[in-house]
């Protein structure tokens, strides 16, 4: 159990609820308590999926399942110790209470799978032979070691629909797992692990090349980057709302950086390939309905 879905799992569906239970404490001075549960409701929805679709950083469909089950989990509970019995309500459970409880368990489902529609799966693209081979060669490592990780650049870029040619695999995962696998990627290196600084980039890389295919590891603990006028510098994990995207790439397992994150990413960075890059994953947001 990671700290992230701790986070989302317990800390967000016990502010969840805490706002649902303040709303109520005081919508009952305001209106008649057979409607409270109904003007909340609307307000509710609204406030669970901004949380869903901004804050959580689910990666898979199970994910949103367990957090559907720890929310509701923690609505059940929390009303019945501190309204049910602190109150005495026996008469709490209604029609606009049950809806609630649905609606907790329903929402992080739906954007669940929201989230596993935006997944190609079996996708098919054109890439170097390299290019295939040290994706499949890095992605198993990981998998292996059990480390998290995000494709970005060039090639999540081409699934998103970028023509482009992929040259390197950018690929970013916590710096504290670089121990982890260098014993196995140790006769690839090219350079590294170092810290790399210029007026663009400040952060901590790990270069490999497998078979000819360039790979860039990315602290992303560490990475700082400059924006597009190069005025400031902005901590890069900051920026990255969503969690990754699992996809199948020629066969390979993968995960992807979000294509919001992507995009909001590359319009970061100067040059002409990256507004083709940009260009391609606009309209793929657009024909995914994707805000």
């Amino acid at each position: 159990m990671t700290k992230q879905f701790l986070k989302d799992s317990l800390g967000w569906g016990f502010i969840l609820w805490l706002i649902g239970y303040a709303l109520g404490m005081i919508l009952f001075f305001v209106v008649p308590p057979s409607l409270i549960g109904w003007v909340i409701t609307p307000i509710g929805i609204a406030i669970t999926l901004w949380v869903l679709l901004k804050k959580v950083k689910g990666d898979s469909f199970k994910y949103y399942l367990l957090l559907a089950v720890v929310w509701t989990l923690i609505a059940v509970t929390f009303d019945y110790l501190f309204i049910v019995k602190m109150f005495k309500s026996a008469g709490y459970y209604k029609l606009d209470v049950y809806l609630y409880y649905i609606l907790t368990l329903v929402l992080p489902l739906l954007v669940g799978w929201r989230q596993k529609s935006m997944t190609s799966k079996n996708m098919k693209l054109k890439l170097q032979n390299k290019t295939e081979q040290g994706l499949r060669w890095i992605a198993a490592i990981l998998d292996k070691n059990n480390i998290p990780y995000k494709i970005g650049g060039g090639l999540a870029a081409k699934v998103y629909g970028s023509p482009r040619e992929v040259n390197d695999i950018d690929i970013s995962i916590s710096g504290k797992h670089f121990p982890v696998i260098i014993p196995e990627v140790a006769e690839y290196i090219t350079a590294g692990p170092k810290h790399y600084s210029n007026e663009k980039w400040d952060c901590n890389t790990l270069s490999l090349n497998y078979q000819g295919q360039d790979i860039d590891l990315t602290d992303i603990d560490t990475l700082k980057m400059s924006n597009l006028d190069k005025t400031e510098w902005f901590n890069a994990k900051e920026r990255r709302l969503f969690g990754s995207i699992a996809a199948s790439i020629n066969g390979a397992d993968v995960s992807i950086m979000d294509p919001r994150d992507l995009l909001a990413y590359k319009k970061e960075l100067g040059g002409e390939h990256q507004l083709i890059d940009i260009e391609a994953i606009q309209k793929y947001l657009n024909e995914h309905e994707i805000l």
